[in-house]
Parts: C-alpha cells; structure tokens; sequence
C-alpha cells in the first residue's frame, strides 16, 4: 500500500478516536489534541503530499469532510476555551512560538465570524506583542475588531471585555488614539448594561488616565471623576480604584 494512503488512514483514525472520546466523555484533555492532529495530517495530504491519482479526490472531500465535523464539535464543547486559555499560560511563561503554533491549529477549528476567533486573534498578538512584531500583531488585532465590531448587539458584554483588553495591547504599541477609541464603544455598550457599572467606571477610568498621559487634562477631567463617582456609589468611598 501507497505510503502517502496510511499517512491519509492516519488521519482518519485520529479523528475517529477523538470523536470517539468526546461522545464518551472520557480523556477530555486527549480529545482535542486527537482531533486536532487529524486535521494537520489530513490538511499535509491536500497541500502536497503524494497520493494516487484516484485516491486524491477521495481523501480531499474526507479532508473537507473532516474540518466541517471538527469546526462542529469544537462548538459543542469547552475544549476551544480550555485551550485558548492554555496558549495564554503558555504566553505567561515565556513559551511564544509554542503558543501562536498551537492557536494557528485552533483558529481552524472556528468559524470564520465567530467571537472565538477573535479571541485567538486577540491571544496571538499577546504573544507576538512580546516578540516584537508589532506589525503582525496590529493584523491581528484589526481581524479581532473586523469580527467583534459584527457582534456588537448580539453579545454586548463579551465584545465590550474584548475592547477592553484589545485596547491594553493598543497601549503598548503606544497608539493611544485607537485604545480610546475602543473604550468609548466598551463604555458604551456597558452602560446598557445595568449590572456593569462598575465596569462602566474601569473604563472611564482608563479613558481618563490616557487621557491625561497624551496631554489632554481638560478632557480626561470629566472621565476621571465619572469613573469616581460610579466606583463610589458601587463600592464605597475607601475603595482603592477612589
């Protein structure tokens, strides 16, 4: 038998066995990295792996097959966040390619307009904030908002987080403008909200102190004493963020 034909098997088993174990419910920290590699072997195979000619159709619609039930089944299951939040882990001690390595496999599995897209987007410019690449992070970030700037009504809350934490990484590439901009349209989707005022006075906050730091007092003055006013009534007049 063709080589290249049990590369293609290989593919097909791992993801036989990684559907297996999340409609049992058991190993699931060992679901995901099956699945996952069904989908790199399968995704070699289409880029140029040799097969027999009259193989070749076969194992490109089982590859395309493959995604579709992957991207479904990432869906249903907390595995996509777990390891979201495992890659930032990774971010935190230091381990960046391993990281951004991992979130490309993901990405994969997402649709292409979902809010955990955009979130994988948001972690890889974490990690290559702290490479350096200023400019591939600056693509990812404008992906993540292309994506979360569509869910502004549907999920109000998640994507006002996201603008927060989005305009944090704006910061460090000392684009101040564009972090103020994010946290206008944060604070403004959070004062719909009326469980989130104390978010509505982190953001005020934060819109003040940058603000301040590019030179604008008398504007950062009213954001400043919103933020203090909120966090007051909320939590009371000793609260360190008073």
């Amino acid at each position: 038998m063709d080589a290249s034909f049990d590369h293609h098997e290989l593919g097909l088993a791992s993801l036989k066995i990684g559907l297996k174990l999340d409609e049992e419910g058991e190993y699931p920290e060992k679901v995901f990295d099956y699945a996952n590699k069904s989908l790199k072997i399968l995704d070699e195979i289409d880029n140029g792996l040799s097969l027999p000619l009259e193989e070749h159709g076969k194992a490109l619609k089982q590859n395309q097959l493959s995604q579709k039930v992957l991207k479904n089944w990432v869906r249903t299951s907390d595995l996509l966040r777990a390891e979201i939040d495992a890659t930032n882990m990774q971010i935190a001690l230091g381990k960046f390619d391993e990281a951004i390595n991992t979130l490309k496999g993901v990405v994969l599995l997402t649709d292409k307009e979902s809010e955990e897209r955009a979130m994988i987007f948001v972690s890889i410019a974490k990690a290559l904030c702290n490479q350096e690449k200023f400019q591939e992070m600056k693509r990812c970030l404008q992906m993540a908002c292309g994506i979360l700037d569509k869910k502004e009504k549907s999920s109000p809350l998640e994507v006002s987080e996201a603008y927060m934490e989005i305009s944090i990484q704006y910061v460090t590439m000392n684009e101040f403008k564009t972090a103020i901009s994010l946290l206008k349209r944060a604070q403004a989707m959070l004062e719909k909200i009326s469980e989130e005022q104390h978010s509505v006075g982190r953001a005020s906050a934060r819109i003040g102190w940058l603000l301040l730091l590019t030179g604008k007092v008398q504007e950062s003055v009213s954001y400043l004493e919103d933020a203090t006013e909120r966090l007051k009534k909320i939590f009371g007049s000793k609260h360190f963020g008073v």
